[in-house]
Order: structure tokens, then sequence, then C-alpha cells
């Protein structure tokens, strides 16, 4: 469920209009930091998003839909939330718009991720509500440095036969 669409992918859509139609959401997000170079990014939606995500699956599925009445692919996505049910048509635009939001949530939180993340769906809004999520992925470990300074490496020359090392001390000499 939670797959998530490439950062490249997704900055196509930016840098070459027209190939990739995603649009930022403004995702809410706090980061706890876990052992094991892990980080638990928590998120929350705004429900004016989930409200277009949710009209837009509505359409979709009313493009596929035969209800009485209406032409197949015509029926409007007021009278497909009525007849299937607000949860089912919800839970169709959360799995679809749920790498978009993740991915926008890596973004603001600013985070390279290695690794499958684990998602954490507790339940769906009702209307009106935000919808909260979170995530525990892995991120690249921060390198620290150890005691560098005054550490002395020997220098090495060269050695060889031939006619290289006898030009370089050759050259060396003139200096």
């Amino acid at each position: 469920m939670a797959t998530a669409i490439c950062l490249e992918r997704f900055l196509a859509g930016f840098i070459f209009p027209g190939r990739l139609t995603l649009r930022a959401v403004a995702v809410k997000t706090t980061i706890t930091e876990l052992p094991d170079s892990r980080v638990r990014l928590d998120a929350e939606v705004p429900s004016e998003e989930i409200e277009t995500s949710l009209a837009q699956a509505a359409s979709e599925l009313g493009k596929e839909l035969r209800i009485p009445g209406f032409r197949k692919g015509k029926v409007p996505p007021e009278m497909v939330i009525q007849r299937v049910g607000r949860e089912a048509v919800l839970e169709q635009a959360v799995r679809e718009s749920l790498p978009r939001w993740y991915e926008q949530a890596l973004i603001q939180a600013d985070l390279n991720t290695v690794g499958d993340p684990k998602l954490n769906l507790e339940e769906l809004p009702p209307a009106g509500e935000p919808l909260s999520f979170s995530i525990e992925v892995a991120v690249t470990p921060k390198a620290q440095l150890g005691e560098y300074k005054g550490v002395e490496v020997g220098r090495r020359h060269a050695r060889g036969r031939g006619r290289f090392p006898r030009r370089l001390s050759r050259r060396r000499a003139e200096r």
C-alpha cells in the first residue's frame, strides 16, 4: 500500500510539464528519531486535500460504473459516493494518493531514506477531518569523524626499474 514514486519521476512533473501531473500538497510532518538509523515520520494531510482526492477517485470510479438512469461512464461523483459508499471511495482515494503524500512528506522533512517504509494508517477520517498516518523508515546514517588531527602518515617513494624512475630522479635533482 505504501509504494512510493521515485523522486526523479516526481520532479519530472515540474521540469517537464505535462509528463506527470502532480501538485504539491501541504502535508504537516513531525520526525521522531529511532535507534539503528531509523525515523518515524508522522504526517497529517489536510481535509481539503482528502476531499479533493475523494472527488477525483469518485469521478474515476464513475467512468467504470453502470447505474440505471445514467449512460456508462457518465455517473456523477456524488452518485458514486452515494451508491458505493464514502468509505470504499475514500479507501480507493487514499490508496491512489498515499504515494504522493508520502513523497511530499519526505521532501518537506528532508530525509534520505533507505529500504522499504513501514506504513501505519490507523483509520480513515470522517468528513472534514485530516488524515493522519505514520511511516517508519531507515535513513542514511550520519557520518561521524574520528580523531584525525595529529595522525602522521609516512611518505612512500616510487620504486621501479626502467626509464621513468631515472627521469623522475633527474627532474627532482634539477629543482
